[in-house]
């Protein structure tokens, strides 16, 4: 069928199970919708490059990137649709072949599959046919077959799909993903069986400096092991991870005072290939030296296995420090794997204090921290220069990243570590999830996040992180399948360690979001039983997690809801009740609605009180009308000019406090054209250039004022140094951010160059806060705030560049987050439409 099209030079770009029919004894290929021809260079609604159309469990890399598609493309979902026919399993997203266990595949069927399913196109078989005879070729030397009806041999491509028996003795070898995979030591007594992962922790960990051995990670191969259950083999573990080889540990009395060790080395087929014992100090309080002896015995058992490459001088093993800091270095190791971060970073807090020479704690330290949106309080740079060489190669080059300028230099890098160690989980999570959070600040879109966290996770599904950042973002597209997979799998690996502590990666706040965008009713009926009885009896979660909903997981008014919910709950005082009405003063904004977001703000101020809640809510007022945004009263920009004069004249806010009210007074008459005004509170503002945060406010006032000279090149040039900066260094200074990106978008506009606005409009899809949000605003959420403006100026600079279909799915995006938004906003969304021609 796929020759038929292919040949009449058509690409069907939605090969899938669900659209193979089987009737009577033909097996027909339908659904059309999305076909293109091959030739077909036109741009729409559902082709436009850059825009990923099809299914996305069955979409070839290229296709979800939303590049080109060729008959290649139909060939890789065709491969896909083989392979889950003879497995009975999915392909993991993205996953290159040899990261993919093949158990179920006939051996010699392997080869033609594993081509097909090559990530870049060009690998993959020159078309249709050439995968058919090779699939007949490699199916007329198998030696057993299955006696099927004569119309179940014909597939799409006139290929033989059968599921060939396994000779005797034949087995699932992998594709030398690692040398090892180290499980977990079985202990005698069992009740000792928390010190057999402690001491194959340990032994991983030393090893991991062998860079020439490829280990499986010791959280993927233990948790593997924990789910695996009580009858399955340390041989079909390598095999699942595509290692050559495996460890079966034994460890009689671990805890006690001599303890006796036994080790094999086994091949995926469980043939052994070296046995070893050794007795030696039981892993008890006082000695490490189970988890030394178990990797020593892996070097001995390992070394004519795998000739040339270990190097016992390498070995830098954890002798001689506290086993209490080694203890608690590797249940830090597990709880991040767990996403159980807050418990991580007072695990990993612990090995430090043990030991402060522990260099990869540190390290550790400051990246869980980092993962938690605070500041890591650790001098990475130092870190680097003096200690780098005590660490892996891996982690060297990690932290080497994370001290670069962030932006091209730093992606860089990243880049340059994944292909040094391309199938490296952990490597891929940081670059993605500094994609995720930072990347939109760089015009880099969250898709390209994504794609790299899928591989992270398709690499080590136990890795928690990657598959929270995965569904925040499944959720922000509305993709309800890939949402739930990941969130189901996510809540899989949180089971066990049961974290209580409040945070947006609670699987329970997780679900709640997954309800709220795709099953609204019933989300509203979860509500209060999320934050027990009632959310007056225990608002405490409520209270936390309130206003991470809408920036993380784009829910406004999701965030509306539970932002009303907190203020009514009876028990909702103080400092909960303000931050109830800041959620729905946000998401209010957001949907379009300002003249309820500032009556929410409002009531936040009263309740808060102080004078820095009331600046905070005149630029609530100022800066996006200053900015350039539509809909802000004239009336209200005057109220919030006078609150700031009556501010001044009282003198009650703090010198940064005082600093951004000069600031505001003098972009408000900046954009009014005072003559006079601007000097003025510029000179107030240049009182406080000694302090770090009044630098920047004082370059943007400088941009701002050469832009409204129509000095629009020097205006971007002197807010280029702001790029990127993030809500950690803006903690301060919470609407510069917005302010310097809508405005270098504008000037980037008045100079036609409509793809450097878009980019700069982008920065509002940027994910970051510090911590938890309290009573100040913090820079990610007036930027999320404040995106759907960003949406209607990137559909304008979309259109102006010739991007149509990209314009019009950024206006429909707009239309229906402001449906029942003020009249003029409403106004502005449909108007647009109407100009540029996007149907409804």
């Amino acid at each position: 069928a796929l020759e038929a099209v292919h040949g009449a030079g058509v690409v069907h770009r939605d090969v899938k199970p669900s659209n193979v029919f089987l009737s009577g004894d033909r097996v027909l290929l339908g659904d059309f919708g999305i076909a293109k021809e091959i030739d077909d260079r036109t741009s729409d609604a559902l082709t436009d490059v850059g825009r990923a159309i099809g299914t996305p469990a069955y979409m070839a890399p290229e296709q979800r990137a939303g590049m080109t598609v060729s008959p290649r493309t139909d060939l890789y979902g065709l491969g896909l649709i083989l392979f889950e026919a003879l497995t009975g399993r999915r392909w993991p997203p993205l996953a290159e072949p040899e990261l993919v266990s093949w158990h179920g595949v006939p051996t010699r069927l392997r080869g033609p599959l594993r081509r097909a399913l090559a990530v870049a196109p060009e690998a993959r078989w020159a078309d249709v046919a050439s995968f058919r005879g090779a699939l007949e070729a490699a199916m007329t030397r198998r030696r057993r077959w299955i006696a099927l009806p004569a119309t179940l041999l014909l597939g799409l491509a006139g290929i033989v799909v059968i599921r060939g028996l396994p000779r005797d003795g034949e087995t699932d070898v992998g594709v030398g993903r690692y040398d090892l995979a180290i499980f977990p030591c079985t202990t005698v007594p069992q009740r000792d069986s928390a010190a057999g992962w402690e001491i194959a922790r340990a032994a991983a960990l030393q090893l991991l400096y062998l860079p020439t051995l490829k280990t499986a990670p010791i959280n993927t191969s233990g948790n593997w092991w924990a789910h695996a259950g009580p009858d399955v083999s340390e041989a079909a573990g390598a095999a699942a991870l595509g290692a050559r080889f495996a460890t079966v540990c034994r460890v009689d009395r671990p805890t006690g005072r001599l303890a006796e060790l036994e080790l094999d080395i086994v091949d995926p087929g469980g043939g052994v290939h070296g046995s070893a014992t050794v007795r030696a100090p039981g892993f008890g309080e006082t000695s490490t030296e189970l988890g030394d002896s178990l990797a020593i015995l892996i070097l001995q058992e390992l070394d004519p296995l795998i000739p040339q490459t270990l190097s016992r001088g390498s070995l830098r093993p954890f002798s001689g420090r506290p086993v209490q800091a080694v203890k608690a270095f590797l249940r830090g190791e597990y709880q991040f794997s767990r996403d159980a971060r807050a418990t991580a970073e007072q695990s990993y807090q612990d090995a430090v204090d043990s030991d402060s020479s522990l260099t990869i704690a540190w390290w550790r330290l400051a990246e869980v921290r980092r993962s938690l949106q605070e500041a890591p309080g650790i001098d990475l740079r130092r870190l680097h220069q003096e200690h780098s060489s005590e660490l892996s190669e891996l982690d060297s080059l990690m932290l080497h990243a994370r001290i670069a300028t962030p932006g091209a230099e730093q992606f860089d890098r990243y880049q340059a570590i994944l292909g040094q160690y391309p199938y490296e989980a952990y490597a891929l999570f940081n670059y993605g999830d500094e994609l995720f959070h930072r990347g939109p600040l760089y015009g880099i879109p969250v898709d390209s996040a994504e794609r790299v966290l899928e591989r992270a996770v398709a690499r080590d599904s136990f890795l928690g992180p990657a598959l929270d950042h995965v569904v925040q973002i499944d959720i922000r597209r509305g993709e309800e399948a890939e949402a739930l997979r990941y969130l189901e799998r996510l809540e899989e690996i949180h089971e066990p360690l049961a974290v209580a502590a409040p945070s947006l990666v609670d699987p329970r706040i997780l679900r709640q979001g997954f309800l709220e965008r795709f099953h609204p009713d019933s989300a509203r009926s979860r509500r209060a039983g999320l934050f027990g009885e009632s959310a007056g009896s225990n608002p405490g979660l409520l209270a936390e997690v309130v206003r991470l909903g809408g920036l993380y997981l784009d829910l406004p008014r999701a965030q509306l809801e539970l932002g009303r919910l907190l203020v009514e709950a009876a028990r909702s005082q103080g400092t909960p009740r303000a931050n109830g009405h800041l959620a729905q003063a946000v998401a209010l904004m957001a949907l379009g609605r300002v003249a309820e977001s500032l009556a929410q703000m409002d009531s936040a101020t009263r309740v808060g009180g102080g004078a820095s809640a009331r600046l905070q809510a005149a630029q609530w007022r100022i800066i996006p009308a200053v900015a350039g945004l539509e809909g802000m009263p004239a009336e209200e920009i005057d109220a919030a000019r006078a609150e700031l004069r009556t501010l001044a004249e009282e003198g009650e806010l703090d010198s940064e406090g005082a600093a951004r009210l000069s600031w505001t007074l003098a972009l408000l008459a900046a954009h009014r054209g005072d003559s006079d005004e601007p000097a003025r509170w510029e000179g107030e503002l240049s009182a406080f250039e000694a302090e770090p945060w009044a630098g920047p406010l004082l370059t943007s006032l400088e941009a701002y004022v050469a832009g409204r000279s129509g000095r629009f090149e020097e205006a971007a040039r002197l807010t280029a140094p702001s790029v990127g900066r993030d809500s950690a260094r803006d903690l301060r200074l919470p609407f510069l951010r917005a302010m310097v990106y809508l405005t270098r978008g504008s000037w980037f506009e008045r100079l036609e160059q409509p793809d450097s606005a878009a980019a700069s409009w982008l920065w509002h899809e940027a994910v970051d806060l510090v911590g938890i949000p309290g009573a100040r605003l913090q820079a990610g959420e007036v930027d999320w705030a404040l995106g759907t403006h960003g949406k209607l100026l990137r559909a304008r600079a979309a259109m102006a560049g010739g991007h149509r279909a990209e314009a019009c799915r950024l206006l429909r995006e707009v239309e229906a987050r402001w449906d029942g938004a003020d009249p003029p906003l409403d106004s502005l969304a449909r108007s647009a439409a109407r100009e540029m021609e996007c149907s409804p």
